[in-house]
């Protein structure tokens, strides 16, 4: 008999938005209702232990009953994923003055955590012990770049790995006798396409709609509210599921900029999150290390539903015929027309906003279809394609 399905739940925002704590309210919530629950930090800051009460660093550790948690520690996933990269580079550094510390910080170059991140949470889902597993991210900016890393690296891999692979494989036994810097050999790619095999599956973990839900948690404040409305463009963008908002702090209004009470945050949240279902959590001066109080915080902003449900159910990137032609949907809320830039390249649409790109594999169906103009409205890009019409977009 199949096991359960093991959902995850992860909890992105702007920082110091309570995104830790409503992780390890959810944890706990979920263990007390008698779900084996594991709650893992990505997040360099590592609060999740300090709010828990114990150190929870590298280590899965349980804290109560169904309860376990594990903050991801870089360093000690580089040691343990990557013996053959690390065998290499000590190879290279021989004679050189170079220290095992020294020639692990090579390893810690920007994106190595994410990408760490990545494999641990693939491993985690893989194990099947735990019904659901929660996820602290970092604040915003590095929650993206750890979701939209297995785009990256399958453009990589596709594009440039396997001529760089093949070309420097058939240096490497000339390089050998003539330098002293010895060229990477088969069983450092083998690692390396070993990683990437990870990546490509948390991937589909974290696309799926049926497993994974990405809760956006935020204060009502307007700085917040516009990263947020970004935020959900971007994992909109990317073909993440964000199944609802949830408010914290909720004071009832957005502030003015001179402080007095403003527009209702009901309605605005509404306005700009139609789709997506609107908890809310009270601003309480109450302390969040005491575990009955972050139990009561999750009680408030679940209610009586079960956090392990989808709360709505959306599709970030959607088609439908149309006559003759096909329009793709993408919900991009928050994003202003002059923010986008469309085009077609190969079957594929290459959509930017901002300093984030993502490019849309385009299903078979379209290979007699062109592009033949963009919309964005409510914020939903709209893109036409029609049979052997080429025009140049303008969203």
């Amino acid at each position: 008999m199949s096991r359960p399905r093991t959902r995850i739940l992860v909890y992105v925002g702007k920082g110091g938005v309570g995104k830790t704590t409503m992780s390890a309210a959810t944890g706990l919530h979920l263990a007390k209702r008698g779900v084996m629950t594991l709650v893992v930090s990505t997040d360099p800051a590592h609060t999740l232990g300090d709010l828990l009460g114990r150190p929870v660093l590298g280590e899965i550790t349980r804290l109560a009953p169904n309860l376990e948690a594990l903050e991801i520690n870089p360093y000690r996933e580089i040691e343990r994923r990557s013996k053959e990269i690390l065998r290499y580079l000590r190879h290279l550094m021989a004679g050189r003055g170079y220290h095992d510390m020294m020639i692990q910080e090579l390893l810690t170059f920007p994106g190595v955590d994410e990408i760490v991140s990545l494999m641990r949470l693939k491993e985690l889902h893989a194990d099947g012990r735990w019904e659901a597993i929660v996820v602290d991210t970092a604040p915003s900016g590095g929650a993206l770049k750890l979701f939209v890393l297995p785009e990256a690296a399958h453009w990589y891999m596709n594009k440039i790995y396997p001529g760089e692979k093949k070309l420097l494989l058939l240096l490497k036994p000339l390089a050998d006798r003539i330098t002293a810097s010895a060229l990477p050999d088969a069983p450092v790619y083998d690692a390396l396409e070993s990683l990437y095999g990870d990546l490509v599956d948390i991937k589909d973990i974290l696309k799926d709609r049926k497993t994974t839900s990405f809760r956006l948690v935020l204060t009502p404040e307007q700085l917040v509210l516009q990263e947020s409305m970004r935020v959900y463009a971007y994992l909109s963008l990317h073909g993440f599921q964000t199944d609802c908002v949830i408010v914290n702090k909720d004071r009832g209004a957005l502030p003015r900029r001179n402080g007095s009470p403003g527009e209702s945050v009901s309605e605005k949240i509404r306005e700009t999150f139609p789709d997506l279902k609107i908890l809310r959590l009270e601003h309480a001066r109450r302390d969040p290390t005491d575990r009955q109080v972050l139990l009561g915080f999750a009680r408030e902003v679940y209610r009586q539903a079960d956090p392990l449900r989808v709360m709505s159910r959306t599709n970030p990137i959607e088609y439908e015929i149309d006559g003759g032609g096909i329009k793709l949907f993408v919900r991009m809320p928050g994003l202003r027309k002059s923010e986008l830039k469309l085009h077609t390249h190969n079957r594929h649409l290459v959509l930017e906003a901002r300093n984030v790109r993502r490019i849309v594999p385009l299903p078979d169906s379209f290979s007699e279809y062109q592009a033949d103009g963009a919309r964005l409205e409510g914020g939903i890009l709209r893109v036409d394609f029609k049979p052997n019409v080429i025009r140049k977009l303008h969203p």
